[in-house]
């Protein structure tokens, strides 16, 4: 073979390396004729028809890029209605229920188009994730023991379309955007167990966030007021004065019926209590679900009947807070001459294993 025809050849094909190239940056190269014509060739088929032509760089080299990938299950979007949250706006009527059970498949929020989410803006900004693929028989009240890294102002539960008593997935909308990173990292480091079973965890789409963001700067003032006092609870945790998910409801101290028989020397270092026989749990439960949907009603160590009540949504706690502090409110005159409320530290709101 001559020298001519080697530097011919290699000629050749350094421009078509160099087109190939080109086009892979500026996206272009399955638009070149003459390789229509090879793949074609290699198909069988007509070079005319692009329906065989493939472009290997679309998705599966951009997908880096993505915020979750285009069959993720964040893609599949809660209906989800925008309500009013100004503390003097928000009616018990305007909370939306936390528990779904349909899924709304929108043609647009079901697309399988992989939208880059590189706005650094948005990216500092999200604070949504999704506890995807709950195995059976693991209730919310186990999952939520095992969430760390900051308050959370709402949780919204799936269940399964097929079965209601298992759980699909759940939203965790989170009040910071950094404890929801914090979070995403601890549960990638496989330590997100829950009954000896890892959860995974990723974050919502865009959409999802976007509108958390819009309803909860509607709240922000309350979450964190201007006056808001920081305190240390038994020389402990830090305990905040602003808005949260939960309540605390505690008895006031209540003074024994006096004996006029016998001689009573009171103990100041004893809180007297002597209804505590007659608590009735279902009656709170049934008091205060009318604000809300509530997680649980838990217990809390004091020297005076005390116990947590936790609700899914921030937003039911603030109602149930300013109905009690409401004069002459129906909650209000059944429970303010015994009790007081005020709003307690999140469950979630605990460190976790740095990572």
């Amino acid at each position: 073979m001559s020298n001519s025809s080697i530097t011919n050849k290699t000629g050749s094909e350094r421009k078509r390396f160099r087109e190939i190239a080109k086009s892979y940056i500026f996206g272009s190269f399955t638009k070149n004729q003459s390789y229509q014509n090879e793949i074609a060739i290699q198909t069988c088929s007509n070079p005319s028809d692009k329906s065989n032509i493939t472009n290997d760089v679309s998705e599966s080299d951009l997908s880096y890029l993505t915020n979750s990938s285009s069959n993720d299950l964040s893609a599949t979007e809660v209906n989800i209605v925008q309500t009013s949250t100004n503390s003097k706006d928000i009616n018990a009527n305007d909370v939306d229920s936390n528990t779904k059970i349909s899924l709304t498949s929108s043609s647009s929020l079901l697309s399988n188009k992989i939208e880059l989410d590189i706005d650094s803006d948005y990216v500092n900004e999200r604070t949504v994730l999704i506890i995807r693929d709950v195995p059976a028989k693991i209730d919310i009240d186990s999952i939520l023991q095992a969430v760390y890294c900051g308050p959370i102002e709402k949780i919204v539960k799936v269940l399964n379309p097929e079965d209601n008593n298992l759980i699909k997935y759940l939203e965790l909308h989170f009040i910071k955007n950094q404890d929801a990173e914090l979070f995403l990292k601890y549960s990638k480091s496989g330590n997100f167990l829950v009954n000896g079973q890892k959860l995974k965890c990723q974050w919502g789409t865009r959409f999802i966030n976007e509108v958390s963001k819009k309803n909860f700067s509607k709240l922000e003032d309350l979450v964190y007021p201007e006056n808001e006092q920081v305190y240390s609870q038994h020389g402990g945790s830090t305990i905040r004065t602003g808005a949260r998910r939960c309540l605390i409801l505690k008895k006031t101290n209540v003074e024994p019926k006096n004996d006029t028989n016998k001689k009573t020397i009171k103990n100041p270092y004893h809180l007297y209590s002597p209804n505590l026989a007659a608590f009735n749990i279902n009656e709170v439960i049934k008091d205060f679900k009318v604000y809300g949907d509530i997680i649980n009603i838990s217990p809390v160590i004091s020297r005076r009947l005390c116990i947590s009540i936790n609700y899914y949504d921030i937003r039911s706690a603030i109602l149930a807070k300013e109905a009690f502090e409401k004069m002459n409110s129906i909650i209000n005159k059944k429970y303010s001459n015994e009790w007081v409320v005020w709003y307690g530290k999140d469950v979630n709101d605990k460190p976790c294993i740095s990572i």
